[in-house]
């Protein structure tokens, strides 16, 4: 297999281990008697690639962290960074800067 699939299915792996988390990812093999994928696919080396690769963080987490400790966000949104925002979210968000911007 060339390294490039490999890093694909490896990354993959990573999303749906991500995503669902509290499912164990496993081969055709551990659910029943089988050939496939076969020898030559590396599955248990792409399963354990991907749980021994440390997550990234997401891109748009170090702007929660500072918005939180500027005092503009009142809580963690680091669990739902992927989720649309609300109009109503919004423009609460944007009061916050002008209210800041005006103490400065």
């Amino acid at each position: 297999m060339p390294k490039e699939q490999f890093n694909s299915l490896v990354e993959r792996l990573k999303f749906h281990k991500n995503r669902f988390k509290d499912v164990k990812i496993v081969g055709h093999i551990d659910l029943y008697n089988t050939d496939c994928p076969g020898r030559n696919f590396p599955i248990l080396q792409a399963i354990d690639a991907a749980e021994k690769q440390p997550e990234k963080p997401h891109w748009a987490k170090s702007a929660n962290d500072e918005l939180m400790v500027a005092g503009i966000l009142s809580s963690d949104h680091t669990a739902s960074l992927d989720k649309p925002a609300t109009e109503g979210m919004v423009l609460v968000l944007v009061n916050k800067i002008r209210k800041a911007g005006n103490q400065l």
